[in-house]
């Protein structure tokens, strides 16, 4: 996204916010310093959809990894490269930092670690935006 990002964050303490503001701040001051900028760098301020049910956590998986494919910036989520989407589809390993262990983990069942079903269900979502996309052109 050109001016924006998303992510599913889980915190043991209730200070998000302030952590938001850490991670917006330095990047804004990194950003401006490289670019030669004054100024806010994203087009919004912070905000939080908290999270408390399992089929809104899983939906909103989906939802950041077709981001950019409902942006029509790629067609496909492992296109997008500044997404955790490849490291949790098992594509390539990801950063010490991200968790897709927690995230494979909605998706496991019985034998299986997740990876296959996340997969899945994202690209289930891909083909309803597809024949939303389908639907509307043929107005």
């Amino acid at each position: 996204m050109p001016n924006h990002y998303h992510l599913v964050v889980e915190t043991p303490e209730p200070n998000l916010a302030a952590g938001m503001h850490v991670l917006n701040l330095s990047y804004a001051r990194w950003f401006n310093w490289r670019h030669s900028c004054i100024g806010h760098v994203f087009e919004a301020p912070y905000r939080d959809n908290p999270i408390t049910e399992e089929p809104h956590l899983l939906q909103t998986y989906r939802y950041v990894a077709l981001n950019p494919v409902r942006a029509r910036l790629c067609s496909m989520p492992e296109d997008w490269p500044w997404s955790s989407y490849r490291a949790t589809a098992g594509l390539e390993p990801g950063p010490s930092f991200l968790r897709t262990d927690r995230v494979r983990g909605s998706f496991a069942w019985s034998e299986s670690d997740g990876t296959a079903e996340f997969q899945e269900f994202v690209c289930a979502g891909l083909t309803s935006l597809k024949l939303a996309a389908a639907a509307y052109s043929n107005r």
